[in-house]
């Protein structure tokens, strides 16, 4: 009887093990593959409904157009979404007219409403991001709470509006790191 209960005690413990082990590794394969897949991006303005769609942050992106301008010229985008591993981006750049710029700027409160478009800005953001040169645009930054708290070696932080110098090219941007 006591070599029943030992046996039945000896499989019941194998059978554990096993489980814990098969659990263990499945948990870790999906840990591997969160955090190493990387996130679809958009490039294609045709996409750019789809893309806006799946942004997280909603609320951050209110200043993006519902759709891009039949008279816009020049499109480019760049988004993706990987939340909250790797956070998310989207960039729309058109050339349209500059009563379009105008009516845009101002629809909206900035924190830097005073500089002049034009203005050279030192940026945290990488130069060339998709196809867009996020160099040659004067940065408005949206008064939102987390444009408040950045830092001056973060500008132009989260979300706003690029104007290029000839006020012939708008920039719209979000831009939500993980970290």
């Amino acid at each position: 009887m006591e070599n029943k209960f030992w046996k039945g005690f000896l499989i019941g413990c194998l059978t554990s093990t096993a489980i814990f082990i098969l659990l263990a590794f499945l948990a870790v394969k999906i840990l591997i593959g969160i955090f190493t897949y990387p996130p679809t991006k958009y490039e294609d303005s045709k996409d750019y409904l789809v893309i806006k769609e799946k942004i997280e942050k909603q609320d951050e992106i209110k200043h993006f157009p519902a759709k891009i301008p039949a008279n816009a010229t020049e499109v480019a985008m760049y988004g993706y979404t990987d939340m909250p591993y790797n956070g998310e981006m989207l960039l729309l750049e058109f050339k349209i007219d500059r009563q379009y710029i105008e009516k845009e700027l101002s629809k909206y409160d900035f924190r830097n409403k005073k500089d002049k478009i034009g203005t050279k800005q030192k940026l945290y953001i990488n130069p060339k991001i998709g196809s867009i040169d996020t160099q040659n645009f004067t940065y408005f930054v949206l008064k939102e709470p987390n444009n408040e708290r950045g830092f001056r070696e973060y500008f132009p932080y989260y979300n706003g509006i690029g104007v290029n110098g000839e006020q012939n090219k708008i920039l719209y941007y979000h831009i939500y790191p993980a970290d």
